[in-house]
């Protein structure tokens, strides 16, 4: 949660995927950032972004120095 909130310092919005772990919005708003939620759906799996897409974001971000991505994959093989 430090690393978090140290990281949220520097940031002026954070895209919050839903369902969300509870504390997420405040984190950001204790880092003075403001939470934007996007929410997913049950029917689509809670998938946001295909591979190919996220690979698109991937090279994006890589251009921009100050575009900064956090990534929360624990659940990916779990099932």
């Amino acid at each position: 949660m430090f690393l978090q909130i140290l990281l949220l310092t520097f940031v002026l919005q954070v895209i919050i995927q839903a369902p969300l772990w509870v504390s997420c919005p405040e984190m950001a708003r204790l880092a003075d950032a403001t939470p934007v939620i996007l929410p997913t759906l049950i029917f689509e799996s809670f998938l946001i972004y295909s591979k190919k897409l996220l690979e698109e974001i991937a090279q994006i971000v890589a251009k921009h120095l100050r575009l900064l991505v956090l990534s929360d994959e624990i659940y990916e093989h779990i099932i």
